[in-house]
């Protein structure tokens, strides 16, 4: 399972940095160069993460059914079907309507924060 903070970047840094890798990617001329680059920035799971997930287009478009992609690249239908997904959405692009990051309340930003003593949820684990 992937552990992400929950602080986001800033959109002005997110673009930086977008731009940044997609340079540096852009300068990758070979399969060796592109592990060397990739070795550079990922963990070895994370590189067979990618690895995996870059396969399962691959494999759709070779006719492959999920259940056989499943089980050849160790992932869940649900992971496949995800992918699938998101190659039919169209790409929406706009340069002046910004993305609204999610609304975060400001104790979680706060490091080691616990849940606020007002907050006691519906009650339903109070018997226990």
């Amino acid at each position: 399972m992937v552990n992400i903070t929950k602080i986001y970047l800033e959109e002005k840094l997110k673009k930086e940095i977008k731009g940044e890798f997609l340079k540096e990617i852009k300068k990758v001329k070979s399969e060796s160069e592109l592990e060397i680059f990739l070795s550079k920035i990922f963990t070895p799971s994370e590189i067979i993460m990618i690895e995996k997930r870059i396969g399962v287009p691959y494999l759709l478009k070779k006719g492959l059914t999920y259940r056989k992609i499943g089980l050849d690249l160790d992932i869940s239908l649900s992971t496949i079907s995800f992918i699938k997904k998101g190659f039919k959405k169209p790409v929406k692009r706009s340069v002046d309507k910004k993305m609204k990051e999610p609304s975060v309340p400001e104790w979680m930003l706060k490091k080691n924060s616990k849940f606020p003593t007002s907050y006691s949820g519906k009650g339903r684990w109070k018997g226990i």
